[in-house]
């Protein structure tokens, strides 16, 4: 027993000591390096192999994330307890090999992790939690460096030999729709493939807590959540979708978060919730899906732009613990309402946009079909929603 303890000990040395020796030329790497160095324990836990045959890709910080964090939070990174920064190197780490070929696709890349721990990936039976990879183009994040909210980054310049190891970018999106940009070096060592990115992965947290950190753009979505009493329902779900439209969507249909009786604001807030986590890499244009609540949603890709129904997405895969949220631009309109008024031929400014007649159209209370008109839309609102109720949706599925 003694002697298995051993050899596996030595074996994981082994690969600590490769990516060591693999990283050695990079001088953007050297902070990480002496991370390494000075705490064994964590470096032989991201370094250790999975097994015969087991690739990975680790995401390394250069000296540029440790620069940051401690710029926006005044501490230094290896502040943080232990478990954290387990974490955290889990969900820099990505369960296959990846090289800069395949950040190049348009659609990007859903990457598994080996993050794991129910805290940040209460994902049943979905393996380690995602994180998303893709180019300027293609990114579900913000295209730039987040910072927590109220924070600033500062900005460090790469150079000299630093500039010239960086290789093509690629953009990294991770809890809270935070993004840092990856630089695919495509470095080689024993147990796979190493990229640098030049800020640390933020771990994802709860649906509701990742609104809260977003609340100049979610805040609204949150509050109906806590009128309705649905904030830890939907936090317990897993593999969801939640289809959040803005604050100013809420605020251009009359605020229903704060004067629509409960009963209606919980079946819309079910209609804006997918059972299923729909990441922009599982998305295809005519996929007709069926909300937790029942009601039919349907998917409309033209020109890289995607709608749910006639809601356009304004931000992509905004990663949760137990799923994705997909930012819209106005409340959805229910589909068959939108075929309704496609025959009625009634367009609206969205199905214009979108060139499409089937799925990407609602109805207008006014009739003349400009859902831009604030008062229009609301008694659209209220007046789909009771109607939806009076034929039974009340007896749908419920969370």
């Amino acid at each position: 027993m003694k002697i298995f303890l051993l050899t596996t000990l030595l074996f994981k040395l082994a690969f600590s000591q490769s990516l060591l020796d693999a990283t050695a030329s990079y001088s953007q790497l050297s902070t990480f390096r002496a991370l390494l160095l000075a705490s064994p324990a964590l470096a032989l836990n991201y370094t250790r192999s999975e097994g015969s045959g087991s690739q990975k890709t680790l995401l390394l910080p250069s000296n540029i994330a440790f620069d940051t964090y401690f710029s926006v939070f005044g501490t230094e990174f290896t502040s943080l307890p232990p478990a954290t920064l387990a974490a955290t190197f889990a969900y820099h780490t990505l369960n296959a090999s990846y090289t800069s070929t395949n950040f190049k696709s348009n659609d990007g890349v859903l990457a598994q992790t080996r993050l794991s721990e129910d805290k940040y990936n209460h994902r049943n039976g979905s393996g380690g939690q995602v994180l998303f990879i893709g180019n300027s183009g293609s990114t579900g994040g913000s295209g730039k460096r987040d910072a927590p909210p109220g924070s600033t980054f500062k900005v460090f310049p790469l150079g000299g030999r630093q500039d010239n190891q960086m290789g093509s970018t690629a953009n990294v999106t991770s809890g809270l729709g935070s993004t840092v940009v990856l630089h695919a070096v495509d470095g080689t060592w024993d147990g796979g493939k190493f990229q640098i990115v030049d800020g640390f992965l933020t771990l994802p947290k709860t649906c509701t807590d990742t609104m809260a950190a977003k609340s100049q753009q979610l805040s609204s979505l949150n509050t109906a959540l806590e009128r309705t009493n649905l904030t830890d329902v939907l936090n317990n779900l897993t593999n969801v979708t939640c289809l959040a439209p803005l604050n100013s969507a809420f605020l251009s249909s009359g605020s229903p978060e704060a004067n629509l009786n409960t009963s209606l604001l919980a079946d819309a807030l079910k209609f804006h919730t997918l059972p299923i986590a729909m990441y922009s890499t599982e998305i295809k244009d005519g996929l007709v899906l069926t909300s937790v609540g029942g009601q039919q949603v349907k998917v409309t890709v033209k020109d890289g732009t995607t709608y749910f129904n006639d809601a356009k997405v304004v931000q992509k895969n905004v990663i949760t613990n137990n799923g994705v949220i997909q930012v819209l631009d106005k409340i959805m309109s229910p589909l068959n309402e939108s075929a309704s008024s496609t025959s009625a031929g009634t367009p609206t400014a969205t199905a214009t946009a979108t060139g499409s007649a089937s799925g990407t159209v609602s109805a207008s209370a006014t009739g003349s079909g400009k859902s831009s008109d604030a008062s229009g839309l609301r008694v659209y609102v209220y007046g789909v929603l009771s109607s939806v109720v009076a034929v039974g949706v009340a007896g749908l599925l419920s969370f």
